[in-house]
């Protein structure tokens, strides 16, 4: 619950907007539906994804029950993964990160047992992993969405997106790109 306050709630103090008094207070309703739609299509996917794949790890080895932490930690990771886009992609790439994200997670987690540290808690494939996840699925940002937002929510007139044109090797490569200077930067 503490995500969807988070991530839908924000819009909730959206004020202004493009042609309005900059004081008036505006609730953008569709906004939060939609990040709401996000959330629950990508924890959705992701927590089936983690059953899957908390099944097959039992199968192969011959575990008596399967690690629930393990699929608690895999939606837990798609709401990190979503976070950041979840109010620019439209339900199907929130479908697929959620499919994808489990799979970032279990990969961070393989890491760090082949590197041999210590993360109990599983912190660091969770958020990081996840996160950069997030951050390469904003290059899936749909560019309706991503006008909405910032030409009428935010009043950001200078930006001109109207004329700007989407492409996702470029936005992909331009988020790939963000994602190194926050690797090298951490």
């Amino acid at each position: 619950m503490p995500r969807f306050a988070f991530n839908c709630g924000s819009t909730e103090s959206i004020s202004g907007g493009r042609n309005d008094d900059p004081h008036a207070f505006k609730i953008y309703h569709a906004i939060a539906g939609r990040i709401a739609l996000n959330m629950v299509v990508c924890a959705g996917s992701g927590g089936l994804m983690a059953i899957i794949v908390a099944g097959f790890v039992q199968l192969i080895t011959d575990a008596d029950s399967i690690n629930t932490n393990e699929i608690a930690n895999g939606i837990l990771s798609c709401l990190v993964a979503i976070t950041g886009c979840c109010a620019f992609v439209t339900p199907w790439v929130s479908f697929a990160i959620g499919l994808v994200a489990v799979w970032f997670y279990h990969l961070g987690c393989y890491i760090e047992y082949k590197l041999d540290l210590k993360d109990t808690a599983r912190v660091v494939p969770v958020h990081a992993w996840s996160g950069m996840l997030g951050l390469l699925a904003g290059a899936f940002a749909e560019k309706s969405y991503l006008l909405e937002v910032y030409e009428n929510v935010c009043s950001c007139q200078e930006l001109n997106l109207s004329n700007m044109e989407f492409n996702i090797g470029v936005s992909l490569a331009h988020q790939l790109l963000g994602a190194l200077f926050i690797i090298a930067w951490s």
